[in-house]
């Protein structure tokens, strides 16, 4: 019978070659094989957990804070997508259209579009992409630098990494889409370009790569210029010889050097800023500095610039000291990343600097490359010089004729020539140590908060989405909630929202969330303050915090015993779907347990019976604080006008109830014709109402000394001639609260320059004031234009009375 080999066995053990196996064989056997690997695995998801803490964070901040609504720069480039939309563009003209500001933004442009055609223009969408950019940039600047030196510090440089990836100074960045597609989309580009040069060993595929990183960078705005010489210095760094890769470097260059010099260089489309001195050092230092600037202070900017500057100069000049080739191709991706945040700061300086240039909120993510090629730098630098293997010295043999020396003195030598071997890296490693003590430091001490640097955040509030929706029964002053370059220019409104409503974008997509918080700007919200405590007011917690109505963050709406407050919409005809969301909770901000007390939601309907329907009523008892979810269907009354009463009822004068930011989620059919809400004329002439003549409203010291809140609304009439350039009025207010304390209040109305003689109205509530606040004095300073006579004509001055009795206490 033929005999059937047997297959050899395969080895499961390591080999016993060494000494040192045998322990992790016991190991092996004991435990088996993913025992050996456990401590590595921890130390890798503890990695992870730390690097994506930044991260989420500002996924976090995102998502929790501002609305659905474009503002600002919009304004600009809303009409070329108008048109595409309407498909009457002519794409020919594209790189014209979409340079902008001595931008090419052809890459946002296109990312934009199918953002909307995809979502209907969702903003917290088109952010979401902006992040991603971010995460991918991360991603590929972690690969190409920790390749660089090896497992040893990785798992410090990716949570550092990430930590200035995604700082909090770059908030401006991160919550506004114009600004987020073009820088991540520049940088995303860079860091494309970075990973193949140092990653891949194709020198084919790495140009390849390198080149459409570059033009990616540039396409998506000037910032990405500053790639191509950073390239440059990497691919000389790197060992790039032949003539062809720079070739293939200058042909991409030139590819993407087009658009800029015949729009910007010879017809001066982009419309930048004049041109600064070539090198303005302040001015670079304080981009430079930026990032780690609490409050972006341009004198705390310029220090810390000067800093980050000379650490980076000490760094590049220890990498050289080392002469040897290894170390500044691990180098490489560090100085890449640094050239490119210099270059780009000293361009910014040159079209954004000079007499009147100033530093802007985003141009800390623009600088951010520069602290992240010093921390590549320094992990390059401190691999490249461990730290030596200080141990005893090996025991001498024995020798007949010389009696061994004493132990102590054999150690003292030993470490002498250990000591002298590490002279010439003292300076490196007390550059290493210094660098990281410098940058946690300026890290604690600036980007662990971000309230401090907001700025677009501001007019992508819940109050600036409910102005661009209502936009034709908008008061005036809705258009400071949206745009932050000032007041005074009527059509900016209109010019922003009728492309929206027209393709069913943004605030007026199909699926839709009003807002009870930024409807409070308009007149369909009202206050009734019954209780004379403190009366309602909104809240970023449960009450202890008071925060205006116009806050960025999504506010809960704290109603005092006895209080309510009411909400009118117009729910469209064709409606496939409404409901009031919300969650409510009894608390007492003094902290004493609360009693038995009742949330409820009424609603009326416009033109049907006048008493109030139940919708909605919750009993909180004594101790309970949870939140309860509210929610409430509206279908059912489509077409109607409907006022809902969120009141606060029984519990101790204490108590308020907290409406968890109440919305109305809002389904519409998308190929309806959303009509506007009518407008709520809320000024009606009484008998009871106070009147000034022009000259009594002009005067600042006329004592006045009325209740405040017996007036709901300032009323005038005002006729501005087309020649005043800046149509605004100033109006002052003197307020004495009951404690005894004073507040001077300025706020701006703007006019319409039409020469039409038109009514003007401001609503009292949204000054916020506490309750028996009485208005001592009233100023009001009409727009002026010189040369021009009778430029703005003022009259009907009154303040509007409300009805019943004073609310002010005797």
């Amino acid at each position: 019978m033929k005999k059937t080999l047997a297959a050899p066995r395969t080895r499961l053990l390591p080999p016993l070659t060494r000494p040192w196996h045998v322990p992790s064989q016991r190991l092996y056997l004991r435990f088996g094989p993913w025992r050996t690997s456990a401590p590595r695995l921890l130390v890798t998801l503890c990695v992870v957990v730390i690097t994506l803490v930044p991260v989420l964070n500002i996924v976090s901040i995102v998502s929790s804070t501002g609305a659905n609504n474009p503002s600002n720069d919009y304004l600009a480039e809303l009409p070329y997508f108008d048109q595409m939309l309407s498909g009457t563009y002519q794409w020919q003209n594209f790189f014209h259209d979409s340079f902008i500001r001595s931008h090419s933004l052809a890459i946002p442009f296109l990312l934009r579009l199918a953002v909307m055609l995809t979502t209907h223009w969702n903003m917290y969408v088109e952010l979401d992409v902006g992040l991603a950019a971010a995460f991918l940039k991360l991603l590929l600047l972690g690969d190409a630098f920790t390749a660089a030196i090896g497992r040893r510090l990785s798992w410090a440089l990716w949570p550092a990494l990430a930590a200035l990836v995604f700082a909090t100074s770059q908030i401006n960045v991160f919550t506004y889409g114009d600004a987020s597609l073009q820088i991540e989309m520049n940088q995303l580009g860079l860091a494309v370009g970075i990973w193949g040069l140092s990653r891949l060993r194709n020198r084919s595929v790495s140009l390849a790569v390198m080149a459409v990183g570059g033009l990616v960078a540039c396409y998506s705005g000037a910032g990405g210029i500053p790639a191509w010489p950073a390239f440059l210095l990497g691919m000389v760094l790197l060992g790039y010889r032949s003539l062809w890769s720079y070739a293939v470097w200058l042909v991409a260059a030139l590819l993407s050097s087009p658009v800029y010099v015949y729009f910007e260089v010879l017809h001066g489309a982009g419309q930048g800023n004049p041109a600064g001195p070539l090198l303005d050092l302040n001015f670079i230092f304080s981009v430079i500095g930026l990032p780690f600037s609490q409050g972006l202070l341009p004198a705390t900017a310029l220090s810390v610039g000067k800093v980050g500057v000379a650490m980076s100069a000490m760094g590049v000049a220890l990498l050289v000291a080392k002469r040897r080739p290894r170390v500044l191709v691990q180098g490489a991706p560090a100085l890449m990343c640094l050239a490119y945040g210099l270059i780009n700061a000293s361009i910014i300086s040159v079209f954004r600097g000079g007499a009147g240039g100033s530093l802007a909120p985003w141009y800390s993510a623009h600088a951010i490359p520069v602290w992240i090629g010093l921390v590549g730098l320094a992990a390059v630098l401190w691999t490249t010089s461990p730290l030596p293997a200080i141990s005893l010295p090996p025991p001498p043999k024995h020798v007949r004729r010389r009696p061994p020396s004493p132990a102590w003195r054999r150690n003292l030598r030993h470490l002498r020539g250990v000591l002298k071997s590490c002279v010439p890296d003292l300076p490196v490693w007390a550059w290493c140590l210094a660098t990281s003590v410098i940058l946690v430091s300026l890290y604690r001490g600036a980007d662990l908060t971000y309230a401090d640097k907001v700025f677009y955040l501001n007019s992508r509030s819940p109050a600036s989405a409910s102005c661009l929706r209502n936009y034709r029964v908008a008061p005036t002053y809705c258009e400071g909630y949206v745009f932050q370059w000032g007041v005074g220019h009527s059509s900016y409104l209109s010019r922003l929202a009728a492309p929206l409503e027209r393709h069913h974008l943004s605030v007026f997509a199909p699926d839709e969330t009003w807002t009870l918080q930024g409807d409070f700007v308009l007149d369909s919200v009202r206050v009734n303050d019954a209780s004379r405590t403190a009366g309602a007011y909104w809240s970023t917690d449960r009450g202890l915090t008071h925060v205006l109505f116009s806050d960025y963050h999504h506010l809960n709406l704290i109603v005092p015993l006895h209080d309510f407050v009411t909400w009118s919409v117009a729910l469209p005809s064709k409606l496939t779907a409404a409901s009031f969301q919300s969650a409510v909770a009894s608390i007492d901000p003094t902290g004493t347990p609360t009693r038995r007390q009742a949330a409820e939601i009424d609603i009326r309907v416009k033109g049907g019976r006048a008493a109030w329907m139940p919708l909605f009523r919750h009993v909180m008892s004594s101790g309970d604080s949870a939140w309860r979810n509210v929610s409430v269907p509206l279908t059912a009354y489509a077409g109607k006008t409907i006022t809902l009463r969120l009141a606060s009822k029984g519990g101790s004068e204490a108590d308020v109830t907290a409406y968890r930011y109440p919305d109305i989620n809002v389904s519409l059919d998308p190929s309806d014709h959303v009509a506007p809400e009518a407008a709520i004329q809320p000024v009606l002439t009484t008998s009871r109402d106070l009147h000034f003549s022009t000259s009594e409203a002009e005067s600042p010291t006329r004592g006045i000394n009325v209740c405040l809140d017996d007036y709901s609304h300032l009323s005038l009439r005002a006729t501005i001639s087309p020649l005043v350039q800046e149509p605004v009025m100033t109006l002052q207010l003197a307020v004495q609260h009951r404690d005894g304390t004073g507040q001077s209040l300025t706020e701006l109305i703007p006019f319409v320059n039409d020469g039409l003689r038109r009514t003007y109205t401001y609503d009292f509530k949204l000054l916020e004031q506490p309750v028996d606040s009485r208005l001592g004095s009233l100023a009001l300073q009409e727009p002026y234009q010189y040369g021009v006579k009778r430029g703005a004509i003022i009259g009907a001055v009154r303040l509007v009375r409300r009805p019943g009795p004073s609310r002010c206490a005797q």
